[in-house]
């Protein structure tokens, strides 16, 4: 944080984009614990972390934040527990913070990707044929045809982030899923 003001003399916007963690292990089994507690310290304990440096600075500028989520805090998956677990957390710490800075003029929201094409999603899905399986799927099944791309979710950032274009929006929680939700078969309203 010091960096950052020392190189641009204030922060307007804070994005917090918490990726890694590794593969959190089933609940249940034997290493689960152990996975959990290093999973959600790198999903959402980096993330207030780094929100506590920011805030003083945030203050003065009367900033805003805008957490990169997913819509895996949406659709209950067991194979992903821990990632689920972990993004309704960022959900509700976005919902939370927003409620405790807007009197401070700070906004807070939240972007949550669905299947985006990205070299973390690309590595994760382990071969070229998952990788081809999953975006014939996507364009399949999602109302919009396709998985996302990057600059999908930078746009979308973007809007929220702008003053111009969202100064009277906090506490959003943004599916960016092509309409993913909508035909999700484990979706629960």
């Amino acid at each position: 944080m010091a960096k950052t003001i020392a190189e641009f003399g204030k922060l307007d916007i804070l994005i917090n984009n918490a990726c890694g963690g590794g593969h959190a292990d089933m609940f249940g089994s034997p290493g689960y614990l152990r996975s959990y507690e290093a999973f959600m310290k790198a999903k959402i304990g980096h993330v207030q972390v780094l929100t506590q440096l920011a805030l003083p600075h945030l203050e003065l500028t009367k900033g805003n934040i805008v957490n990169i989520s997913s819509i895996a805090s949406m659709l209950p998956e067991p194979a992903f527990m821990v990632h689920c677990m972990a993004k309704c957390a960022m959900d509700m710490f976005t919902k939370c913070l927003a409620l405790q800075l807007g009197p401070k003029g700070i906004r807070v929201n939240s972007v949550n990707p669905g299947v985006t094409r990205t070299p973390l999603f690309e590595r994760w899905t382990g071969s070229t044929e998952r990788l081809d399986f999953l975006v014939n799927y996507c364009r399949e099944k999602y109302p919009l045809g396709r998985i996302g791309e990057p600059q999908d979710m930078a746009e979308a950032v973007a809007f929220l982030a702008s003053e111009r274009s969202a100064s009277f929006i906090t506490g959003l929680i943004m599916p960016v899923d092509g309409g993913a939700l909508l035909v999700a078969p484990n979706h629960r309203d």
